[in-house]
């Protein structure tokens, strides 16, 4: 029996261990003595769309995003790829610079802003299914939240990986956004 489990990179997992099943519900069965008093840790970085236990996970439970505050406005927003702002069509090395537009007011947020966004009392965690904070709690948190990287060496980050002929989104979509890639997304028109 166990009442603490520690599964890491769990989209690595086969579904099927030797004909006896998944390998998380194995180890799943071995906290049934501890009922009610288990602790499941999942640390995990996504995989593909659709095949990824750690996505399904996330899914299943709270779905909380990390909000900070706009140091402009104050609404506080999860942090998205989607709002960099820079130009998609410059050379990496010569980028210039790189924003991210707030949500609620539209002014550009510098990254010199964010150790004052991320500090002590000023984001929290957001849950989409709150009812399930207690039972499943699930997160997710992305590169742009680093206060190691900049914003612009997140941007330089993806236009080399998109001028990757050998595939270098796949791998920027899993580890820079913790997001999994979707094979779609991949295929020709």
């Amino acid at each position: 029996t166990a009442r603490v489990i520690v599964f890491e990179e769990i989209s690595k997992y086969p579904r099927d261990v030797e004909g006896r099943g998944s390998p998380i519900k194995l180890a799943m069965s071995r906290t049934d003595m501890w009922t009610g008093r288990e602790k499941v840790f999942d640390c995990s970085t996504p995989h593909i769309k659709g095949q990824c236990e750690v996505s399904e996970q996330y899914e299943a439970g709270s779905r909380a995003a990390y909000h900070v505050p706009c140091p402009h406005c104050g609404e506080r927003q999860e942090l998205l790829f989607a709002r960099l702002r820079f130009d998609q069509d410059a050379d990496p090395e010569s980028l210039g610079d790189v924003t991210y537009d707030c949500a609620g007011c539209g002014v550009e947020i510098a990254h010199h802003h964010l150790p004052a966004m991320l500090a002590p009392g000023a984001g929290r965690w957001v849950h989409d299914r709150p009812e399930l904070e207690d039972v499943h709690p699930s997160y997710r948190i992305n590169i742009l939240y680093s206060p190691v990287v900049p914003w612009r060496v997140v941007a330089q980050r993806y236009l080399r990986a998109k001028r990757d002929p050998t595939g270098g989104l796949k791998p920027f979509w899993q580890q820079a956004l913790g997001e999994p890639w979707d094979e779609t997304f991949d295929l020709p028109k």
